[in-house]
């Protein structure tokens, strides 16, 4: 079994220049989310001074997935549940439909950010 830094170094390898780019800047805003809402949860009545009738279940889901050229697949998922007035927020990251420690997305951004040039990305191919 391959570790965390071998499937991040192998899944960039085969991502064109574009989708490094914009999984990069994705990846710095999701880093951002996560280290102020990981597992966290509030409680808001800011509806209640508005004289709003506030939502009893919401969810709202973000996903982001990126597949490369040898058909890796990265899929993360932000959740943000609001259950009346109890805000909770999780944070889920799948490689290959197998979910991963958070970790994996450090890993990522620290690799994007350490190789700029195109020719350390070529595709090692066996």
């Amino acid at each position: 079994m391959r570790s965390l830094k071998e499937r991040a170094n192998q899944f960039l390898a085969h991502l064109t220049d574009k989708e490094r780019v914009a999984l990069h800047n994705e990846l710095l805003a999701v880093n951002q989310i996560v280290a102020l809402n990981q597992q966290t949860s509030f409680y808001a009545f800011g509806l209640l001074r508005k004289g709003r009738r506030p939502h009893y279940l919401e969810e709202q889901k973000r996903v982001l997935q990126y597949r490369n050229g040898l058909n890796e697949e990265l899929i993360i998922h932000q959740i943000h549940r609001q259950h009346l007035f109890k805000h909770t927020y999780s944070f889920r990251v799948y490689f290959d439909l197998v979910e991963m420690d958070p970790s994996f997305i450090d890993i990522l951004l620290e690799r994007l950010q350490g190789h700029r040039s195109t020719d350390e990305w070529s595709p090692k191919l066996a």
